[in-house]
């Protein structure tokens, strides 16, 4: 039934997929094929987000703290491209690490100040940016 449903309104979606906003009502198909539908032209907003990692003494070795940062990065958002690292020196040797990296909007950064990472002092989100286009 799903199947005849979605070959009536073939036309309608390949006219709607053309479009960034959809008057959902002005189709008028059953629910399952609108979630069919709507799920197929759902665009997924993707945000730039820059984390802090503040070590616990000039000792540490950054690179380890980097890579373990970069697996829990991982481990919650998946691949996320390519990332950029930066070194910002603080004070008395000590020097933080900045990592940017692409997310799924959706998912969120609330988790990312929670990671506890061998290392690290701290981790906390200092910029998220909607990214265009």
């Amino acid at each position: 039934m799903i199947k005849d449903q979605l070959t009536l309104l073939a036309p309608i979606v390949a006219r709607v997929k053309s479009l960034d906003v959809v008057n959902v009502e002005s189709l008028e198909p059953s629910g399952n094929v609108l979630l069919v539908i709507t799920r197929d032209l759902t665009k997924m907003v993707q945000a730039g987000v820059t984390i802090k990692i503040m070590p616990k003494s000039p000792e540490i070795d950054l690179a380890e703290v980097q890579t373990k940062v970069e697996a829990k990065i991982q481990e919650e958002y998946g691949d996320v491209g390519e990332t950029r690292i930066e070194k910002e020196p603080i004070a008395f040797g000590l020097v933080a690490l900045k990592i940017t990296f692409i997310i799924d909007e959706a998912k969120g950064t609330d988790q990312i100040d929670n990671w506890e990472v061998e290392g690290a002092a701290n981790i906390q989100v200092i910029d998220f940016r909607r990214a265009l286009g």
